[in-house]
């Protein structure tokens, strides 16, 4: 999928990042703090929803206080695991990059009114001293594989700024 695809950079200065988007994706500023990127149209899924399509969105969080990423981490771990219906961890990664702090987690989980079973990648990486970048891509897990590079892709080019 993601050899023939063409991108081009999108800058948010609100966001303060710049990252590679496909040229066939849709995007939505959905407040100063918040960008959400949508996919190609999926079929197979008007019985419960209108029309669907994979996601990742891009969140600002500035807080008062200098934040310990460590804790952070911690913090999205407990969460996802008592907010998800049927949720199993895929993978967690944290590391250092370019002298940030990134963490990210793959996991899936089951829609209880659809009983669809749904691929997410979640996670942050630190923008300053109290600001960090959240990220959340989503796709049914029958399209993981098809999106999971360009999920990659998009998060690795993305440079704060």
């Amino acid at each position: 999928m993601i050899n023939n695809i063409e991108l081009h950079s999108y800058y948010n200065s609100s966001l303060g990042i710049s990252i590679l988007v496909p040229n066939d994706w849709g995007f939505t500023v959905v407040n100063d703090s918040k960008i959400r990127l949508f996919g190609n149209f999926e079929d197979g899924y008007k019985d419960f929803f209108e029309e669907y399509r994979p996601s990742i969105s891009f969140e600002i969080i500035k807080l008062e206080e200098t934040i310990d990423f460590k804790d952070l981490h911690a913090g999205y771990s407990s969460l996802k695991r008592s907010d998800y219906n049927d949720y199993e961890l895929i993978s967690e990664l944290d590391k250092k990059l370019l002298n940030k702090y990134y963490y990210e987690s793959k996991f899936s989980w089951t829609d209880e009114s659809t009983n669809i079973k749904i691929y997410q990648k979640q996670g942050f990486v630190e923008s300053g001293i109290n600001s960090y970048i959240s990220f959340n891509s989503s796709v049914f897990e029958k399209y993981s594989e098809k999106y999971e590079a360009l999920f990659n892709l998009i998060l690795g080019s993305m440079r704060i700024i």
